[in-house]
């Protein structure tokens, strides 16, 4: 219920080139972390899961203001009903997290609370939320530190529960064990006739034609990639917000309405391998959409639908959202099969993996702004001779291989091996001291988090006399903006439904403080923000040592900055990622940017290469 959902994780994972390795069970473990400027790797132990609980965003969901109540309506209901049979409910809350939902059980009138949490940061926080609510709390809670299938009947519950209390549902519903948590505590833990909440899930699904979602995953250079498209691709969903792509424009609807695609019965055990048939009058779609619905009992349910289907009961959320499968054109036929396993789910009736080895080497942003790459743009830098050796700086970049086609000789310098297996010439021997040496990059280093990180660029351009260079400088800029919905992931939640949450606050608060800096990086071309005000910060180059600028933050209700560069190859030529005429940013890409809490602020923001951007924020 508290971590990360194992799609959402591989997602960031994926993008952040971040390593975990656990050291022990409990209290420390070692993470291997890139310097984002140098590309250097390190190692850093860290204590008491901080940097879990940190990264957890876990916030979000006690925002969930929607779900909270349809928890709350659903779990009075099924403690009436059992009662109105004349029996006593009996309630397990699996994953209780900050005990809210055993809370609201013992508020309604449960006659026993059996709780379990197996992560001991947040069993030690529930027992302090429970503490902090007793006074609303009509019956004591017990709480377990173990995991749910480590429950024994008789040791640590004298007898079956009645009612199955639990939220252990990832964006995929399944990816967090719900299938083996459920079906163990059926069979284990509850009494034959007893009630869940959620009772049960569906899965949807509806085809659509999206050039759009297609580029997060085939190459459009058939000159040398043409083999991406048959590729299945990666085995992991592509979990996104739904709501920010735009219907007509981004993707058309192919299956006119959602279809049912699995349906799962809490009350009953859930199989574990089954296959569904969606059937299509056309082959002419790209990309299958899937989202689910709870249904918390006879009167009440959560939906994880996009706005676009949802219209006036749209629910913003964060912790579940949606996401889609890309069909391989061997794929789109009239009828196509979806395999639900234990955790996931695949296209087919079998597993298939990558088979173009690209879709293992990049990450779906990656591949998706290769398909914006202006190649004539690099190509015509230099009109001069095509007899020049040419360095490329950077890395998962086809660049090279058509800066080939027009230079006689090209070398490549990055930080990793090369996806492309382009053939690099050799640097020639002289070549820092070369003043005809050519230099070309993006920039982009599959070490960095956002455009920022780029900026390394500059660190190993400086060891080459040549003024042949491009790009010639960036520009950090710098939005205030409000967001809508995206910093709620990092707001303290104080109450919710009349229960206080301030203990849950002050741990995340605590780890945040700890372990993480205060600039992160999200992918805002799926949030929807407000610009106040755009600022000119500073320009980067090889002479820049380190720079500083205040921003006072004076328009009401601004709660991030984001940040990001404008690079400059000269002569007026200009590249970006942020889009102004549609207020956003280009899909794919990640950008920097830091949450406010306070409503007036002065921020220092300061650059060097040895520490990257940091921000210091202080009350105006």
């Amino acid at each position: 219920m508290f971590l990360l959902s194992r799609v959402r994780f591989a997602r960031y994972c994926q993008l952040f080139r971040v390593n975990s390795i656990k050291l022990r069970k409990m209290s420390t473990h070692f993470s291997s972390i890139r310097d984002p400027v140098t590309g250097e790797q390190t190692w850093v132990l860290e204590e008491d899961y901080n940097r879990d609980i940190a990264r957890a965003a876990y916030a979000d969901m006690l925002h969930d203001l929607d779900r909270n109540k349809a928890y709350y309506a659903a779990i009075s209901s099924a403690i009436a009903t059992m009662k109105g049979k004349g029996r006593r409910a009996i309630v397990l809350d699996i994953g209780t997290g900050t005990g809210l939902l055993s809370m609201m059980a013992s508020a309604a009138g449960a006659d026993e609370i059996y709780a379990c949490e197996c992560f001991t940061p947040m069993y030690t926080t529930a027992l302090k939320v429970t503490q902090a609510n007793e006074k609303l709390l009509q019956s004591k809670i017990k709480i377990i530190p173990k995991r749910s299938n480590e429950l024994q009947i008789g040791v640590d519950l004298p007898h079956r529960a009645n009612i199955l209390v639990t939220e252990t549902f990832d964006t995929e519903l399944i990816g967090e064990h719900c299938i083996s948590t459920y079906n163990h505590a059926g069979l284990e833990l509850m009494e034959p006739d007893y009630l869940a909440v959620p009772s049960t899930a569906t899965v949807f699904v509806q085809l659509v034609s999206s050039p759009v979602l297609a580029e997060f995953h085939g190459l459009n250079h058939p000159k040398y990639f043409e083999s991406t498209y048959n590729c299945p691709g990666l085995p992991t969903a592509h979990d996104l917000q739904l709501s920010n792509l735009r219907p007509g424009t981004d993707f058309q609807f192919v299956t006119p309405e959602p279809q049912p695609l699995f349906h799962f019965d809490f009350t009953k055990q859930i199989p574990t391998s089954r296959i569904a048939v969606i059937k299509s009058s056309t082959t002419d779609y790209t990309n299958a959409f899937l989202f689910w619905k709870l249904k918390m009992d006879a009167n009440t349910e959560i939906s994880c639908f996009p706005s676009f289907l949802e219209k006036d009961n749209y629910v913003w959320r964060e912790h579940w959202i949606q996401w889609e499968m890309f069909i391989p054109l061997n794929l789109r036929k009239n009828e196509l099969s979806i395999t639900q396993t234990d955790l996931d789910y695949h296209l087919g009736t079998e597993e298939s993996k990558c088979n173009c080895g690209l879709h293992r080497a990049l990450s779906r942003g990656r591949i998706y702004g290769l398909n914006q790459l202006d190649v004539p743009f690099y190509l015509n830098l230099d009109t001069e001779s095509s007899e020049k050796n040419v360095l490329f700086l950077g890395d998962d970049s086809p660049l090279p291989i058509y800066l080939k086609e027009k230079y006689n000789q090209v070398s490549v310098l990055g930080t990793g091996r090369d996806p492309f297996d382009f053939k690099s010439d050799p640097l020639p021997p002289n070549a820092e001291e070369d003043p005809n040496l050519l230099i070309i990059s993006e920039p982009y280093y599959s070490n960095s988090l956002s455009c920022l990180q780029n900026l390394q660029f500059f660190t190993k351009v400086k060891k080459y006399q040549s003024k042949n260079y491009f790009p010639k400088s960036a520009m950090i800029k710098c939005l205030t903006v409000k967001f809508h919905h995206l910093h709620k992931i990092r707001s303290r939640v104080g109450e919710t439904c009349g229960f206080d949450l301030t203990p849950f606050d002050e741990l995340i608060g605590g780890c945040i403080d700890s372990v993480d800096p205060i600039v992160e990086y999200q992918p805002l071309w799926e949030y929807d923000f407000d610009i106040c005000t755009t600022n000119d910060l500073f320009t980067i180059d090889i002479n820049t040592v380190k720079v500083r600028k205040e921003i006072r933050i004076q328009n009401e209700g601004v709660n991030g900055l984001i940040f990001y560069c404008k690079w400059d190859f000269g002569s007026g030529r200009k590249k970006t990622n942020f889009l102004p005429k549609e207020s956003t940013f280009q899909k794919g890409t990640m950008q920097s940017l830091i949450f406010l809490n306070r409503k007036s602020q002065l921020v220092n923001v300061l650059f060097d290469f040895d520490n990257g951007l940091h921000i210091d924020t202080n009350d105006a």
